[in-house]
């Protein structure tokens, strides 16, 4: 349950709505367990916050809330979600290490690939990082493994300079980033496309039709930012980048396979042409990708 609050009145109404839940709760029985329950603000500078009751009992405030497996913090930065895939990642990337040593590279990246990358990409499109400490820090754990490739190619990782692309190359891996930049532009392309239904986010897309003949011949009209969490929502972000790669996905994708053809545009860009060479050329890692 949730409500734009901008005065005392909205408040209000936010809570006659949950007072009505109540009821409807009540009346079929399904009784709420008033210290499980919470609420939050999001908000861009601190405010001061009403409190709303539940049956005379007042609700207690939390700074964050996990939401179908994801941490949303009161600023909506997703910093808690990360440090948490981290650090879950990292456990279970160790425990793999510790107990598959013995087996072969395929199959330790075989394991990886299932257990721990589902773990860092899971509703990435949701919390993407932007900043690099925090893409940074989820690289590091993709690193570990890395490490341990080497070592087993007979890498020098310090000769390296702690390079991982060529370690990459042979194991047919690439950045977390660059995976999640797939992930954005395959979910632009699902929801124009009708296999994801959602018409509220699809209203978001919005054509750019101008008045006169420019030389913008972007497709896809992103409205102005002024901010790094502006700029980098998920649909802007992802309507940028396909901007930025002039990808028409409108005309040239009728089929419903987007991988193979979207990937091989991509491949014009210098900037994503290793990592999604990779995908192109490893089809286990394509249905992973999608």
């Amino acid at each position: 349950m949730c409500r734009s609050i901008k005065d005392h009145e909205d408040c209000s109404l936010l809570q006659n709505d949950l007072n009505n839940l109540v009821e409807w709760c009540n009346k079929n029985r399904l009784f709420l367990n008033v210290n499980k329950c919470h609420f939050i603000n999001f908000h861009k500078v601190a405010k001061k916050y009403q409190s709303y009751v539940i049956d005379s009992k007042a609700l207690s405030y939390v700074k964050t809330v996990k939401d179908l497996g994801v941490i949303i913090d009161e600023n909506l930065t997703f910093v808690d979600h990360i440090n948490y895939v981290t650090a879950k990642a990292s456990k279970v990337l160790g425990y793999i290490l510790r107990s598959c040593a013995d087996l072969s590279l395929n199959t330790i990246k075989a394991v990886y690939s299932s257990l721990v990358i589902s773990i860092l990409e899971f509703s990435s499109i949701v919390w993407s990082p932007f900043y690099n400490v925090h893409v940074v820090c989820l690289e590091r754990v993709q690193n570990k493994i890395l490490r341990f490739a080497a070592y087993r190619l007979g890498y020098n990782v310090i000769e390296l300079n702690h390079n991982y692309t060529i370690i990459r190359s042979d194991l047919n891996l690439h950045s977390l980033k660059d995976r999640r930049i797939i992930n954005d532009l395959a979910f632009i392309y699902k929801l124009l496309n009708s296999e994801i239904n959602c018409p509220d986010l699809l209203k978001l897309i919005n054509l750019n039709i101008p008045n006169h003949d420019l030389r913008n011949n972007n497709l896809f009209h992103v409205p102005h930012h002024s901010t790094n969490y502006g700029l980098n929502s998920p649909i802007d972000r992802t309507l940028s980048r396909l901007n930025d790669l002039d990808i028409d996905l409108l005309e040239r994708y009728r089929n419903p396979k987007l991988k193979v053809p979207l990937l091989q545009d991509l491949l014009i860009k210098d900037k994503y042409r290793i990592c999604l060479m990779r995908v192109i050329g490893n089809s286990v890692l394509r249905n992973l990708l999608f």
